[in-house]
């Protein structure tokens, strides 16, 4: 057993491992249980080690499912506004690709009180699960200064987290 581990870890550096660099490197390809989506075209593939994707989306993928509830929902808190819902629809599905260089968007979600920003991000949330979307701590993004607890350019495991995350 010995021979076999020197021999297995002789082949060479990074033969053992991998560094965090080669993971989620498919920013069109989404995991589901159901397999790897294809976000360009809709289609549906099954996974393989090779995609190395670690951060997969919870619900399976049924292409001929409907949303009648979500779509009552969405037309009811946008007023029946259907630029309004197209521009939503669009600015969601553009977060589910990983690639920050595609495009970036800052969403800010405002009005009174139970107008339903929760209840949408909540169902954002439930569908694509926390490895692909979830919040950001408003820490990590402000600087506490030179005397502050954390700085926003330090380690930190909220910083990890981020990793694979698609919407934040």
């Amino acid at each position: 057993f010995r021979e076999q581990v020197a021999m297995f870890s002789a082949v060479g550096p990074g033969s053992l491992g991998v560094t965090g660099d080669e993971w989620d490197l498919l920013p069109w390809a989404l995991a589901t249980p159901s397999g790897i989506i294809d976000l360009k075209t809709g289609t549906i593939r099954p996974g393989q080690p090779g995609d190395m994707i670690k951060s997969p989306c919870p619900t399976p993928y049924d292409p001929d499912a409907t949303c009648p509830t979500f779509l009552h929902f969405i037309s009811t808190v946008f007023a029946d506004d259907p630029e309004l819902i197209r521009f939503v629809q669009r600015a969601f599905g553009a977060a589910l690709i990983g690639q920050g260089t595609f495009k970036q968007y800052l969403i800010i979600l405002s009005g009174i009180g139970r107008n339903g920003k929760d209840t949408l991000c909540a169902i954002i949330l439930h569908v694509l699960g926390t490895h692909i979307a979830g919040e950001i701590p408003v820490e990590l993004l402000l600087d506490s200064g030179k005397y502050g607890a954390r700085s926003s350019q330090g380690p930190s495991a909220d910083l990890m987290k981020l990793r694979g995350m698609r919407l934040g």
